[in-house]
């Protein structure tokens, strides 16, 4: 799998590949295999967190999320990321992954993500 159309700030999974450590792009089916369950509910987690991270983050729109997607499938992406990174990338470069950072809740008490 070739991507062709990069941004020139973009930072890509396969920039980190060495001699030594070949990383490549992670493929759609090795995304959806490493979940347990139904290769169709990990295909709409992915791509209801990108729609979501697109339309929802990156930019404002007009339009809405689809409702093709329920709190289930963001839920399952947010949980399925970090093992995609983990397996991908640190698991490969010999490091752990880093630990998500605290935060000060309005009670003012420190909270782990």
């Amino acid at each position: 799998m070739q991507i062709h159309n990069r941004r020139q700030d973009d930072i890509a999974i396969e920039q980190f590949s060495t001699p030594a450590i070949p990383i490549s792009i992670v493929t759609p089916s090795a995304a959806l295999s490493a979940y347990a369950g139904p290769a169709e509910e990990a295909e709409k987690a992915l791509v209801a967190i990108f729609e979501w991270a697109n339309k929802g983050l990156a930019h404002l729109t007009a339009g809405i999320l689809s409702d093709d997607y329920m709190d289930q499938h963001l839920d399952i992406a947010c949980r399925g990321i970090p093992v995609l990174l983990h397996n991908h990338l640190y698991a490969k470069l010999g490091k752990d992954i880093p630990k998500p950072p605290r935060w000060v809740g309005s009670q003012g008490r420190l909270h782990d993500r």
